[in-house]
């Protein structure tokens, strides 16, 4: 129950800390420059370690990782499974740097993808490139389909915003935000139902349980209760923790609070899309502003989503547009 509150809460506090601290473009900037700094650091780590592999891994304390993961007989002869997958069938060995876990990790780089690719952090185009391939290959070295959705979502809704706000001149700014993010949706909707028909492999799980977790929050509607269902449970089979969550943290969430809780989420979301383009500068502001909607799509089809280590680069950007001008608007209103 405490790891769920945290989940749902510390989205929540990064948002807010993003919205008073980093309320202009020039603090915006200035975080994403040490940032990136933090991404160059974590990729150069996780290129050594992917090196080393299991022996320097075990040097500096993977078993230890995961015993306080409560997961004790990982790590302790071999990388956990984790650290490999495979992506249209090709399998790949992970990398994981110091978060000592690839699917959360790619969060991380993607973050750093769309702070390089989107806002103009330096005035060198060179190095702003150099940067966005850097972080290209960072994310693809970790594997991580959900990192890579993320920043799917949010290029895609950035193109198809940039053409329906410059092309089309009756369609107003907000109504092509909106309309932009419908598309992407869609075009990620399908291709994920493709993968994981054709090539879901590893994956496999995560669509098993939208289905079997959806059938089950329809069979009672209002919900189990907080921290019922998921990995959690004792003695329970696989089928049994896909019916309830355990792959996907939007289904873990309905199957826990219901529907009501579901559509609860989705305001907090859809309300926190509104404060970032409510204050909008320009057009490579405004596309951050994707960032929230793509979070709760992903969730979807990932477990791992909702958790700090993943979701609180991505809330300090998108609090920090919400909070630009705010503090005019404080003084206006006294």
């Amino acid at each position: 129950m405490v790891l769920q509150v945290r989940n749902l809460t510390t989205f929540y506090f990064a948002f807010e800390v993003g919205r008073y601290s980093l309320d202009s473009p020039l603090l915006l900037k200035k975080f994403i420059r040490m940032f990136l700094i933090l991404a160059i650091v974590m990729f150069l780590s996780g290129i050594v370690l992917l090196i080393g592999g299991f022996q320097l891994y075990s040097y500096i304390g993977i078993r230890n990782v995961y015993f306080a993961k409560g997961l004790s007989n990982e790590g302790i002869t071999g990388m956990p499974g984790r650290f490999t997958t495979d992506i249209f069938n090709i399998p790949i060995v992970r990398m994981g740097s110091l978060y000592f876990e690839p699917v959360t990790l790619s969060y991380f780089f993607s973050a750093a993808f769309v702070c390089s690719y989107i806002i103009k952090w330096t005035k060198s185009i060179v190095l702003s490139v150099t940067m966005t391939l850097l972080m290209g290959v960072a994310i693809l070295l970790t594997g991580g389909k959900g990192g890579m959705l993320v920043l799917a979502s949010v290029l895609i809704s950035t193109l198809f915003f940039k053409i329906f706000s410059s092309k089309f001149i009756h369609f107003r700014m907000i109504s092509s935000f909106w309309l932009a993010a419908f598309l992407s949706f869609l075009i990620i909707g399908v291709f994920s139902n493709f993968y994981g028909q054709e090539y879901a492999g590893p994956s496999a799980a995560h669509f098993d349980t939208i289905s079997q977790t959806w059938t089950t929050i329809v069979q009672k509607p209002f919900g189990h209760g907080l921290a019922q269902g998921g990995f959690d449970q004792t003695d329970a089979s696989f089928s049994d923790m896909e019916s309830t969550g355990a792959e996907s943290a939007l289904m873990s969430f309905g199957y826990q609070l219901g529907i009501q809780g579901l559509i609860a989420l989705f305001l907090c979301f859809y309300e926190m899309t509104k404060m970032t383009i409510s204050n909008y500068f320009d057009k490579e502001h405004m596309v951050l502003g994707f960032i929230p909607f793509a979070l709760f799509a992903v969730s979807l089809f990932q477990l791992n989503t909702y958790t700090p280590q993943a979701i609180v680069p991505f809330m300090f950007i998108a609090g920090s547009l919400a909070g630009f001008d705010s503090r005019n608007k404080e003084r206006r209103s006294i």
